[in-house]
């Protein structure tokens, strides 16, 4: 998501959580409200924001559920999440104003965040397309990236499941293995009655678990590794 960089800049603008949503509905849980532009305290840095990374772990943040790799968002909260802007102010030693960098803040114009707690990091500022560091450069493709090579150890010739194969760490995942050389079948839920689009790797549907997946599949092949790519178990 972009964020309009013509925005007044002593004007900030914040989602706040006003209740877990139900479904897809969204209209009714946010609220867009309007704040002060924070003044960061020592230690900490102000980015102005300029992209938000609305991942799917997100949405399980969203939801009274605790057994995620991060716990609910309170609610009445301002939004949390991954932010790729400019540092505008800074009272940290190590960090500069006008580098682009990459950090955990929240949905707004603006995140202050202390740089060692909300894993900011400078990014590459000559990247042509500077989203690619939310992307291909980001989290979920060091994810997928040491999902495949490190954790499952994949090696050439090996065929691969990966779970969730249309999100954002699956699609790398299976994109990684399939350039190892690799036979991948990917697990991916569509609309009943769509179409199943061109794509380098087949695709199951994901209405069935990833295990019945891997015994359907084992009928024609032999699979050496099985990667979850979702967002968390189900």
């Amino acid at each position: 998501m972009a964020i309009d960089m013509h925005s007044p800049p002593e004007q900030n603008r914040f989602w706040r959580l006003l209740r877990y949503p139900d479904g897809s509905d969204f209209t009714s849980a946010f609220a867009l409200e309007p704040a002060a532009v924070p003044e960061p305290a020592e230690g900490e840095v102000l980015i102005r924001n300029e992209y938000l990374s609305l991942d799917a772990g997100t949405r399980l943040w969203m939801t009274p559920r605790t057994d995620g790799y991060q716990p609910p968002i309170p609610v009445g909260r301002p939004i949390p999440g991954l932010v790729l802007g400019r540092i505008v102010k800074s009272r940290h030693a190590a960090c500069q104003p006008g580098a682009l960098v990459r950090a955990f803040g929240q949905w707004g114009d603006y995140s202050c965040v202390v740089p060692s707690q909300s894993g900011l990091m400078v990014v590459d500022d000559s990247v042509a397309d500077a989203r690619q560091h939310l992307g291909v450069l980001g989290m979920n493709a060091w994810t997928a990236y040491v999902g495949i090579t490190e954790v499952a150890k994949t090696r050439p010739g090996e065929t691969v499941l990966v779970s969730a194969a249309a999100g954002a760490t699956g699609m790398l995942a299976a994109q990684i293995a399939k350039l190892m050389g690799c036979r991948v079948i990917g697990l991916a839920a569509r609309p009943a009655g769509s179409t199943q689009r061109s794509r380098p790797f087949p695709a199951v549907s994901r209405s069935i678990s990833i295990m019945s997946a891997a015994r359907c599949s084992t009928k024609c092949c032999r699979i050496w590794r099985i990667m979850d790519a979702s967002p968390s178990a189900d």
